[in-house]
C-alpha cells in the first residue's frame, strides 16, 4: 500500500547535505520546507536547488514550501550574535536595537506594536517557552520581569495575548523575497500569522502577474484567524495550522478542538490542511517519542489532515531521519485503519465536484468491492479534480496524469495524491481506445498496477482546452 499522508519536512543544519536529502525522502518526505526567517536567501538559494536535483535524481516529485514572515512580531539579532540567559525575577529591556544599558537588552525591530502593552501584561516569547510582565514603558524602551527562566535564541516570536494589532502588509519591502520565490518556481508560500483574507489576496494579487503562480498556505496561528477562519479558507489554497503560537494567543485547552474544527472545514471545501508544531517534538534530543507525541499525530490523522509538518525534528534534531520514519510508521498504521470520515455537509456546486462525488460512490458500491479496484486515476490540468476527490478519503492511490508541470510539484501536498508529468502529443484533444492504451500503458510502466487491474479514470472530454470540464467516470482494466 503506497502511503497516503503528506509529509512536510523542515531543512536546516541537521539536513541540508545531499546525502540527508535523500535520506528523508526515502523515509517518506513529500515537501521540503524552507523557513525564510533564518538563515540567508543564498544559502536557501542554493538548498532549493540541491532538493530538485535528488528530486530528480530520484525520478520523485517533491514540493517546495517557502514559509514567510508574515506579520508576526519577532525578536531581533543579539548584538554579539550569542543567545542570552534569562533568569527568573530579573528585569530585561526590550528596545528596537542592541543598546547599552543597565540590564540585558532583547532587540525587537518592531518595537512600535508593544508600546501598546501597559504595566503588568504579559509578554510570551518562543511558543510561550518564556513568560515575561511588563513593569514600565519609558521613552524608546520597554522593561519587563522574567517570570519563566532558560536560554533565549534570535528570532523568536513575540505573543500578546491580550493585545489585539492589525500588521501592515508592505509588499514593496518584501520585493526581493517575493521575486526570490518567483525565480526559484517554489510551489507553496506559507504565510505566517495570518489575520485575514486581505493578507492573502495581497499576496495573490502580486503573484497573479506571474507564470508560476505558487499556491498560499496560510498558517492559522492567531486569535483573529480564528474569527476569519472561514474567509480566509476561501481566500487560502491550504491551511497550516501552527499549533504553537495559536497555544499561546488562545487558551491552551481550546486547540484541539479548533485543530479538528478547521480540519473539518478544509474537508468540505476542499483544501489541504496540515497539522504543525511539536508533533514529535522530543524526538530533537531523544530517539523515541512520548507516547503522547504518538497519539497526537496519529489523532491529526484520524481527523483526517492532508499531512503533518515536522519542524525543529529535522531543522536541527539529533534524530531528523529517525523522525521522519517514526512519523511515517505512524501514518502507514492508521491508514490501513482507513478512518470514516463523518458526515460532512459537502458543497457539491461544480460539474467536477459532481463526478468526483459519483465516482466515488461507484467505487464504494458493492459492484467495485468485488472487482478490487486498486486506484483512482485522474486526468487534470489545474488540480480541482485532485481537490475533489481527495476530500472523499478513498484510501485509494490518486495517480495524477498532467501536462501541467507546475502542478506535479504541487499536487505533492493533497492527501493520497502521486502525480505525474504526462506530455503524450494530442493525447488531450481525444480520447479514443488508441489514446487510453497509451496512458494505460504509462500507468503499468510507472507505478504499482499490472495487466487485469482495475481502476477508476476520470477526466473531461475536452481536457486540454477548458479546464474545470471534468465529464467522464469510468471502470477500466489495466490491459
Amino acid at each position: 500500500m503506497l502511503p497516503l499522508t503528506k509529509i512536510i519536512a523542515t531543512i536546516g543544519p541537521s539536513c541540508q547535505t545531499e546525502e540527508k536529502i535523500r535520506s528523508l525522502i526515502q523515509k517518506g518526505v513529500n515537501i521540503f520546507r524552507f523557513n525564510l526567517k533564518h538563515n540567508t536567501l543564498k544559502w536557501h538559494k542554493e538548498k532549493i536547488h540541491l532538493v530538485r536535483k535528488v528530486s530528480k535524481r530520484l525520478k520523485k516529485p517533491l514540493g517546495i514550501m517557502v514559509d514567510l514572515e508574515g506579520g508576526e512580531l519577532r525578536i531581533g539579532k543579539f548584538e554579539n550574535g550569542n543567545n542570552i540567559e534569562l533568569e527568573k525575577g530579573e528585569t530585561i529591556t526590550f528596545s528596537k536595537n542592541s543598546i547599552k544599558d543597565n540590564y540585558k537588552v532583547i532587540p525587537v525591530p518592531k518595537i512600535k506594536e508593544l508600546f501598546n502593552l501597559t504595566p503588568n501584561q504579559k509578554i510570551f516569547i518562543d511558543d510561550g517557552k518564556f513568560e515575561l510582565v511588563v513593569t514600565k514603558l519609558e521613552k524608546d524602551n520597554i522593561y519587563a520581569k522574567v517570570i519563566t527562566s532558560g536560554i533565549l535564541g534570535e528570532r523568536k516570536t513575540i505573543n500578546l495575548p491580550n493585545l489585539s494589532f492589525e500588521p501592515k502588509i508592505d509588499l514593496k519591502q518584501s520585493l526581493p523575497v517575493l521575486k526570490f520565490c518567483v525565480a526559484l518556481k517554489v510551489d507553496y508560500i506559507a504565510l505566517s500569522f495570518v489575520r485575514n483574507k486581505n493578507e492573502i489576496l495581497e499576496y495573490k494579487k502580486f503573484f497573479q502577474n506571474y507564470e508560476n503562480r505558487p499556491w498560499i498556505i496560510s498558517k492559522i496561528e492567531t486569535k483573529e484567524a480564528i474569527k476569519n477562519l472561514d474567509k480566509i479558507l476561501e481566500s487560502s489554497d491550504g491551511i497550516i495550522i501552527a499549533r504553537g503560537d495559536l497555544g499561546v494567543e488562545i487558551p491552551l485547552e481550546k486547540v484541539p478542538l479548533y485543530q479538528k474544527m478547521i480540519i473539518e472545514k478544509c474537508l468540505v471545501k476542499g483544501k489541504p490542511v496540515i497539522v504543525a508544531t511539536h508533533l514529535l517534538e522530543s524526538m530533537v534530543e531523544n530517539a523515541r517519542p512520548t507516547r503522547a507525541e504518538v497519539s497526537d499525530v496519529a489523532n491529526a490523522l484520524y481527523d483526517l489532515s492532508d499531512g503533518l509538518l515536522l519542524s525543529a525534528e529535522t531543522a536541527h534534531g539529533k534524530y531528523d531521519e529517525l523522525s521522519v520514519s517514526t512519523l511515517r510508521k505512524i501514518t502507514n498504521f492508521v491508514e490501513k485503519q482507513r478512518p470514516e470520515k463523518p458526515s460532512l455537509p459537502f458543497e457539491i456546486k461544480t460539474q467536477v465536484e459532481a463526478i468526483c462525488f459519483g465516482a466515488f460512490h461507484l467505487y464504494k458500491s458493492e459492484f467495485c468491492q468485488k472487482q478490487n479496484v486498486r486506484a483512482f486515476v485522474v486526468l487534470s490540468q489545474t488540480g480541482k479534480t485532485i481537490h475533489s476527490l481527495a476530500r472523499l478519503r478513498s484510501y485509494l492511490p490518486i495517480f495524477v496524469l498532467t501536462e501541467n508541470k507546475s502542478l506535479v510539484n504541487k499536487s505533492t501536498i493533497i492527501f493520497g495524491a502521486f502525480p505525474f508529468y504526462l506530455n503524450f502529443k494530442g493525447l488531450y484533444r481525444k480520447k479514443g481506445a488508441k489514446e487510453i492504451q497509451k496512458i494505460l500503458s504509462f500507468l503499468k510502466k510507472n507505478t504499482f498496477l499490472k495487466k487485469g487491474d482495475k481502476i477508476i479514470l476520470i477526466y473531461g472530454e475536452d481536457w486540454g482546452t477548458t479546464p474545470g470540464r471534468t465529464s467522464v467516470m469510468k471502470i477500466q482494466e489495466i490491459v
